[in-house]
């Protein structure tokens, strides 16, 4: 066999306007058709039908922060029931080795954020992004040019200079405000290793007898932050949290994460989790978790997260 038969090679895939690098993973592919199976009493399954046209592209990029946070952030930040789809669709992979394929995707909607953003001096902020293409057609004589198409690319001349590529991925240290008018600690957190974010993505099918999937639908998203503080006292954090009674609201104003790169800001915020522990190798104050609640201003949903970008 030649080795004419081995294609490999990276890739850039350029999506909603900006150009993300891949991680070592790479990027894939997954052909995934929903299928219906036909079946009888004496025969079991005697075939399997396709349903809708379907695709998949997943990627980690290497972590620049402006692309990956705005890609998050037009995610997360929708209205309950609006299409995941906008006026700007299209998902390019170009390949980085001169005679390969590239493929472009007609109709990709961000279905999948990452579930854990790492910011830290010490770590990538790296996470894996998914998209799901659909055929875009309005009847059922589709073909699969209506989902994707290979085309001959030129491969790119040269590859951006390391010193462009290093000043957008940020590691940088962070500390965290928490509340209206926060006095210390509460106004400049620092931490054992940076802050984790925490997305969840929920959305909702929306299908017809002719075609099968035709949308993808917002239906509500959750935005956390989780880290390990120091320089709190458990006599702070017990003033902090308070002993509410049942049925007490728990959010208690903006989480603001603040670094040389950006910063970041969780409009509405309530404290879930508190840890305490003792031991020779334990921090007696452990992992903080706030969650984002949804407020509304003027009669407008406020953003779960926000970011100077």
């Amino acid at each position: 066999m030649s080795n004419a038969y081995t294609i490999k090679g990276p890739c850039i895939v350029v999506v909603g306007g900006k150009t993300l690098w891949s991680s070592d993973a790479g990027v894939t592919v997954t052909l995934d058709p929903p299928m219906f199976d036909i079946s009888t009493d004496a025969h079991g399954v005697i075939d399997k039908r396709r349903d809708s046209m379907v695709q998949r592209i997943s990627m980690t990029p290497v972590g620049e922060w402006t692309s990956v946070l705005d890609l998050i952030f037009a995610a997360v930040n929708r209205r309950p029931g609006v299409s995941m789809f906008g006026t700007d669709d299209t998902l390019v992979i170009k390949p980085l080795i001169s005679g390969q394929k590239g493929l472009t995707f007609k109709n990709v909607a961000l279905t999948g954020v990452p579930s854990s953003l790492p910011l830290s001096a010490g770590k990538q902020m790296t996470g894996q992004f998914t998209w799901t293409a659909i055929a875009k057609r309005t009847s059922p004589a589709g073909a699969m040019a209506d989902l994707v198409e290979e085309f001959d690319y030129a491969a790119l001349t040269g590859l951006p200079d390391g010193a462009t590529l290093q000043g957008e991925i940020a590691t940088v240290p962070w500390t965290a405000a928490f509340g209206a008018s926060p006095s210390s600690p509460w106004d400049a957190l620092q931490t054992e290793d940076g802050f984790t974010l925490n997305f969840a993505l929920e959305t909702d099918d929306s299908r017809n007898d002719a075609c099968g999937l035709v949308d993808i639908t917002y239906v509500n998203a959750s935005v956390g932050v989780r880290c390990t503080p120091l320089g709190v006292t458990m006599a702070q954090v017990l003033a902090k949290t308070g002993y509410g009674l049942r049925g007490t609201a728990m959010a208690q104003g903006p989480l603001v994460l603040t670094s040389t790169a950006t910063e970041l800001t969780i409009p509405n915020a309530a404290l879930t989790v508190v840890g305490g522990a003792w031991g020779a190798k334990l921090n007696r104050i452990g992992d903080f978790a706030w969650q984002s609640i949804r407020g509304v201003t003027g009669g407008v949903l406020d953003d779960l997260i926000q970011g100077d970008t």
